[in-house]
């Protein structure tokens, strides 16, 4: 990283505030200060760490009286080789040059693979990142000088969901992209593309490119996100006419969720999902841009599903400091809640209320219904359907499945008419979705979602109880996570433990470390605990402080671990 003078000026003025009140004491009670500052939190110019080790206090002091010139105390020296670059050659900066030109959201990462891929770019040799990024820099090309003429962003502090799939958000992109189009192929059409992100973890649960905009669009994303990782609590929206369909916002809550509207006016409100589609402009739309032909909307897709699975979800995220995939997946399947694709397609339809006659008929469409539930006559009922198949509709009262109703063709004979009523009870499934053998390529947390889903799917057999079942079961279930997820995620500060067990040693290296513990570092601490342990909270505040007297690394838990186990076996 580059320093400017301020920066320079910023860590001298640390300096001198750390070091002006200790020259002048004794020995015995500098001594007593310096024990009192390394134990302080503090934000420290150009550095990560929070803490000063009493080494590098001592260090300062010796600087400060051994200096002969005060302007230059303290001040870090520049770069010796500032301004060259012998491991560049002058195809390799013209490329550099070109490539960060066109795109500025390149990054140096990205550049420097591609220096690989090109005979003229890769010999003698390929140099580092950092080497590529100072160049950049220096020759006016960083992505901050580049965008610098853009109007600045305003800062927001958003909500923050407590766990992941309590509050997904979705919107669509407003910048769209031309792409072939499917009735013309001579001609291109704006294609535009809706996203759904995890607010708590930033993942991005689904992104596809849609030619037309509607409810029906924006419902078919939503059904196929519910059925792949689970229903959420809420689905945040703004109030465009897409997400403000009566498809979506009666058919949500008969699953348990919560379809919420940004206020008018306050678009800013969704300022986790906005941010996270300029990516999608700046990493994704921005080289697409450059490809030498118009790619078709499956092009699209195929693009934008490869970004997100391999790019976007892997890499860590400026504000949670974790990877989207991991804190997505930290909502192990327990605390899921699936629906069959069946329900939901009985469910997400365009939907009226109706009254059924006395006769047992509704009138819909100049087509008549037949109803065979006669506690339904001359009541107002729900009717479900789908535009292109009037042939059958969807019965539902108070948010209860019924039946379907099939149409009725007037017929003189009565006994007929009785017959046909009775056959009735036998319900019709809607045709169901087309099932292939060949496995979609997934990542593995969407392969297992996928077998949880499965499994659900295979459990539903009898329709319509089944439908009820599922809907009470699901609508129960979601009362119970949430008040078993509210004491999971509750602060560690607030829990305590009668014994030493496993969750104990995790919460005890926790607090030893000062910070949270990743998915990943929960989960070898169980394993440790599991192959190694149990242990005893003394030989754990013994064995992690004695690492952390030497300034070992707190990211290095397998170092603490083995540590650990050692004092254990020779205890």
């Amino acid at each position: 990283m580059r320093r400017t003078i301020d920066d320079r000026l910023q860590m001298r003025s640390f300096k001198m505030g750390v070091v002006l009140p200790l020259v002048h004491l004794s020995p015995q009670e500098r001594s007593i200060m310096i024990k009192e500052l390394i134990t302080k939190e503090m934000e420290i110019p150009g550095s990560k760490r929070k803490t000063l080790s009493r080494s590098i206090i001592y260090q300062w002091i010796k600087e400060f009286k051994e200096s002969t010139d005060m302007d230059t105390l303290f001040m870090t020296k520049e770069r010796s080789d500032k301004g060259t670059f012998p491991s560049l050659t002058t195809d390799q900066k013209e490329a550099l040059l070109v490539w960060r030109g066109e795109n500025p959201y390149r990054t140096v990462k990205d550049l420097r693979d591609e220096l690989f891929e090109h005979t003229s770019t890769c010999v003698p040799s390929v140099p580092s990142e950092s080497v590529i990024a100072r160049f950049l820099r220096e020759s006016g090309y960083s992505r901050k000088n580049m965008i610098q003429m853009q109007d600045p962003q305003k800062v927001r502090l958003p909500f923050e969901a407590e766990y992941p799939m309590k509050i997904w958000q979705m919107d669509t992109k407003g910048k769209f992209v031309k792409i072939m189009d499917p009735a013309d192929p001579q001609n291109e059409v704006e294609a535009k593309l809706i996203v759904i992100i995890d607010d708590y973890s930033r993942y991005v649960v689904m992104a596809r490119y849609v030619i037309k905009e509607d409810t029906a669009a924006v419902v078919n994303l939503f059904r196929m996100a519910i059925t792949m990782y689970g229903i959420p609590e809420v689905l945040y929206t703004d109030k465009g006419s897409p997400y403000i369909g009566h498809m979506l916002l009666e058919g949500a809550p008969i699953i348990g969720c919560r379809v919420q509207s940004t206020p008018a006016g306050d678009a800013s409100a969704k300022g986790k999902i906005e941010k996270s589609m300029q990516n999608f402009t700046n990493r994704l739309e921005s080289e697409i841009k450059l490809l030498p032909h118009t790619p078709s909307l499956q092009e699209m897709n195929e693009y934008v599903q490869s970004y997100t699975e391999q790019d976007y979800n892997l890499r860590i995220h400026s504000t949670t400091g974790e990877t989207p995939e991991a804190r997505f997946g930290r909502l192990t399947f327990e605390y899921r809640r699936f629906i069959s694709e069946e329900i939901l397609s009985l469910i997400f339809l365009e939907n009226k209320e109706a009254k059924v006659s006395k006769d047992g008929q509704i009138r819909f469409k100049k087509n008549s219904y037949l109803v065979p539930h006669v506690d339904l006559y001359d009541k107002k009922v729900t009717i479900r359907y789908q535009e292109d198949d009037l042939s059958r509709i969807f019965v539902w009262y108070k948010d209860q499945y019924i039946n379907e109703a099939h149409l009725h063709v007037p017929d003189n004979d009565f006994q007929k008419r009785m017959e046909f009523q009775e056959n009735m009870g036998s319900f019709t499934t809607p045709t169901p979705l087309p099932i292939t053998e060949d496995i979609p390529k997934y990542s593995r947390l969407q392969r297992f979602l996928l077998a949880q889903r499965q499994a659900v799917e295979e459990a539903c057999t009898n329709l319509p109880e089944s439908v009820n079942l599922q809907l009470d079961i699901c609508n129960t279930r979601k009362k119970e996570l949430k008040q078993e997820l509210k004491r999971k995620m509750t602060s560690q500060s607030a829990i305590y433990f009668d014994e030493f067990t496993g969750d104990a040693f995790q919460f005890l290296v926790s607090a030893l470390f000062k910070r949270e513990l990743s998915a990943n570092e929960r989960n070898l601490i169980a394993l440790i605990w599991h192959k190694k342990g149990p242990f005893t909270r003394e030989m754990v505040e013994s064995a992690v402080g004695e690492l952390l007297g030497k300034n070992h690394p707190t990211t290095d838990l397998k170092a603490y671990l083995e540590n650990i186990h050692k004092k254990t076996t020779e205890s």
